[in-house]
């Protein structure tokens, strides 16, 4: 009877771990839909009733989210920079988030686990991944248990991974509770085993013998009955949590029909908003035409019969026509990106950078420019488009020549995974890095119009089609040594 009794509560305490580790795993399928964008807001129910926040940008209202989560949150960069944390990591840390952000992530493990961090961290950059690590704050203080999981967040967001943070450790106090439980039973079972072996040689002549083994028997199920009332309440509380996520996964559901609405609405939004570019920029060229045209004819026939002043006030009306001319233009260009694209086909780099130095050939001639360039790949892409981004780099890169130097502009390219690397390298004047975001908005401009000529649109527009692309684009530059740039396009 007594090994009957134990076989049972052993199976019971296994089959709690188990759906404990199950209550877990729930609860971070839930968090994983939130990072994924799988969901557009969230119900956060509290002291003044339910409140729905939206998950529609990643500005203010994802971060009064992930300020609300019970779970702690964190951003880090790829060498493991904290970016950024909410609320609840800093408490769990008992760190003030100040502090925190900027700091090394590995900071906050001992060094036996500092290996398996950069390991979750490396395969966080590229796909979904988890993993427990401990904290420990000192060396007084009890070790607090981590499960932590890993997203790579996308390009145009703050930081390269995404980290939740869960407090396992009264997962791991339970687990610990039980298998402690598990060894002492089993300590139990072999002295008492122990014990009535050795009566077992007395009950021929013993009867007291007889009766302390049907009291230790009585005694082991005592203990039992005990252990089984703890597991019976463990199993209640189970059952509440997985009522709970049940409850969140419908409002979840719910709110992932509202962002698919709200996705249709700006999707209508960008379309008419480009459609609005193309036709003011379009619209606005022929008025324009007519002045410029009237304000030549005026100096045509009343040249030799005005005053010097007003010559120079009208060159100023023809100049400054001419460049709106040119600004409305590199609008309309910009604005067809995504109206008047292309469909995507396999064409042939090599031919494209050749047909745009024929383009460019007066340019090229009149600044003694040398270009050079490697053998360079098929990709599959918008023709006119790509062309259009060779054009204005190798433009912007004779443009913006050393007075005393030739200019030199060499292009090539590497393959990086399933991305194509292209550059187009220089000897110019170069940029300072801290214009780096600045050159690519539209209409900025870091020298005058005199010096250098231009709307400040051209590598708006590169940037535009690169994305359209599926790529990015970047340059690496010293201000007197040339500047490179950088862009990839999917092989």
């Amino acid at each position: 009877m007594p090994s009957i009794i134990i076989s049972k509560t052993e199976k019971q305490l296994l089959l709690e771990n188990e759906e404990l580790r199950a209550s877990l795993a729930e609860a971070n399928e839930t968090l994983d839909a939130i990072r994924n964008g799988e969901v557009d807001a969230i119900v956060v129910s509290g002291a003044d009733g339910e409140k729905v926040f939206s998950i529609s940008s990643a500005e203010t209202p994802y971060r009064v989210i992930i300020e609300e989560m019970n779970e702690g949150a964190v951003v880090v960069s790829a060498e493991g920079v904290v970016l950024y944390c909410n609320r609840r990591f800093a408490e769990l840390v008992s760190i003030a988030p100040e502090q925190i952000m900027g700091s090394w992530f590995n900071q906050f493990f001992p060094k036996t686990d500092i290996q398996k961090y950069n390991d979750l961290l490396q395969a966080g950059l590229k796909g979904k991944t988890d993993g427990e690590l401990t904290y420990i704050k000192n060396e007084k203080a009890h070790p607090i248990h981590l499960h932590l999981s890993f997203s790579p967040l996308p390009a145009e967001l703050l930081g390269d991974v995404c980290i939740m943070v869960a407090n396992i450790t009264d997962l791991k106090l339970k687990e610990d509770e039980l298998r402690r439980s598990h060894e002492t039973l089993e300590q139990q079972v072999i002295e008492r085993t122990a014990e009535l072996t050795q009566t077992v040689d007395e009950l021929a002549n013993s009867q007291g013998a007889a009766l302390k083994m049907m009291n230790d028997a009585v005694e082991a199920k005592n203990t039992l009955d005990i252990l089984n009332k703890e597991l019976a309440f463990q199993n209640e509380e189970k059952a509440k949590r997985a009522a709970e996520l049940i409850i969140a996964n419908k409002e979840l559901a719910f709110q992932n029909d509202e962002k698919e609405k709200r996705a249709k609405e700006l999707e209508n939004a960008n379309k008419d908003l480009e459609q609005f570019a193309y036709a003011a920029s379009h619209d606005l060229q022929e008025p324009l035409r007519m002045i410029s045209s009237f304000i030549q004819l005026l100096e045509r026939k009343y040249k030799d019969k005005i005053d010097q002043d007003a010559n120079d006030y009208i060159h100023f009306v023809v100049d400054g026509s001419a460049r709106m001319q040119r600004l409305l233009v590199n609008l309309l260009d910009f604005s067809r990106i995504s109206t008047h694209a292309k469909h995507f086909e396999q064409v042939n780099t090599n031919a494209i950078v050749g047909q745009v130095i024929t383009i460019l050939n007066q340019l090229i001639a009149a600044n003694n420019a040398l270009l050079s360039s490697d053998d360079l790949p098929l990709v599959t892409a918008d023709e006119s488009q790509i062309m259009r981004v060779f054009q204005n780099l190798i433009e912007n890169a004779v443009k913006f020549k050393k007075k005393a130097e030739l200019p030199q502009i060499h292009i090539s390219c590497t393959k990086q995974g399933n991305m194509y690397r292209f550059s187009v390298a220089d000897n110019g004047i170069g940029i300072e890095m801290q214009y780096h975001d600045k050159v690519f908005s539209v209409f900025q401009r870091l020298h005058s119009a005199k010096d250098y000529p231009g709307t400040g649109i051209g590598l708006s527009i590169c940037k535009r089609i690169v994305e359209r692309h599926g790529g990015t684009i970047w340059f690496e530059s010293m201000v007197g040594e040339g500047t490179t740039f950088y862009f990839t396009i999917p092989g």
